[in-house]
């Protein structure tokens, strides 16, 4: 698995343009762009981004962050099984037995 890389940006931005292209720029490989602020009017920004680039997004305000770093585990799940979602990933499974019946 290659390391993950980092970017800075300006989450204040209100330019459609900047946004997508800073998504453009992790078009092509398999990536997940994770934008953490406390910036409320960059949600809207962020998904319309995400809709026109294909560049799966996951916005985090820093509260939520800071609840992971203060040893919060559920919360830190809760964000973990929505990322695996986004990639792909299956975090649950159900079991039906072996008395499973089909009713037509």
């Amino acid at each position: 698995m290659p390391k993950p890389i980092f970017k800075e940006f300006d989450t204040s931005s209100k330019q459609l343009n900047e946004w997508k292209q800073a998504l453009n720029e992790s078009k092509g490989i398999k990536t997940i762009v994770l934008v953490i602020d406390n910036n409320k009017e960059s949600h809207p920004i962020v998904k319309l981004a995400e809709a026109l680039t294909g560049v799966q997004t996951q916005h985090l305000v820093f509260d939520t962050a800071f609840k992971v770093a203060r040893g919060r585990p559920q919360t830190l799940e809760n964000i973990v099984h929505k990322l695996n979602i986004k990639a792909g990933g299956i975090n649950h499974l159900v079991d039906f037995g072996r008395n499973l019946y089909v009713l037509i």
